[in-house]
């Protein structure tokens, strides 16, 4: 029975782990549509660490990765590279006054 016991919650333990990890990951909170305060500035992550920067109706793919410093870099096709940092569920572009608040 002692045994039983215990299998049940280490295994308790592990679901509990995998879910925190997996549900408030940066990479899934980044997935989604994300627009500039004030500006119609709109960023879309994609699944697949691809995106979409919208600005006036021009549409320009980029590739993104989440570093391990827990920043995002973004390279455009040009191979600009970018930086952002999530705090407050707000995402930041480093080197700009660019704020970021999530849509959906």
């Amino acid at each position: 029975m002692r045994t039983w016991i215990s299998l049940l919650l280490a295994g308790m333990f592990l679901v509990l782990a995998g879910c925190e990890k997996g549900g408030g990951s940066l990479e899934q909170k980044l997935r989604g549509e994300w627009k500039e305060d004030g500006e119609s500035f709109y960023v879309t992550f994609s699944e697949n660490h691809v995106g979409i920067v919208d600005f006036r109706n021009k549409k320009q793919p980029f590739a993104w990765v989440v570093l391990a410093d827990g920043r995002v870099q973004v390279t455009d096709p040009d191979r600009k590279v970018f930086y952002l940092k999530l705090t407050n569920n707000k995402l930041r572009i480093e080197g700009t006054k660019s704020v970021l608040s999530k849509l959906k």
